[in-house]
């Protein structure tokens, strides 16, 4: 069973825009792209830079202290790179956040 996380009001989220969300296992980032939600651990593997201020190619999000780059709608063996990919939608005009 996962757990549910409101994370605020989905007009806080326009596309094109990031934010953090405190959950009680981590920070989450929270992406919306071109309207899709995206959400992932807020710290990179490497050295823990703020992936929520990293640089956006498409669907990933590039570290901005190393450089690294991380697929967010990466599954299976793509996303074995150490970073959390969570499910986050729109759900009666609020974002929510599945932990599992």
């Amino acid at each position: 069973m996962s757990e549910r996380i409101d994370a605020g009001p989905a007009e806080s989220l326009p596309p094109g825009e990031r934010m953090v969300v405190d959950t009680p296992k981590e920070k989450v980032a929270l992406f919306n792209i071109d309207g899709t939600l995206h959400a992932c651990s807020a710290r990179c593997p490497h050295a823990g830079g703020p992936l929520q201020d990293g640089f956006l190619r498409g669907t990933s999000v590039v570290c901005p202290w190393h450089g690294w780059s991380f697929d967010l709608c990466a599954t299976g063996d793509d996303a074995r790179d150490g970073v959390i990919r969570y499910r986050a939608a729109e759900e009666d005009g609020r974002i929510v956040v599945y932990l599992p």
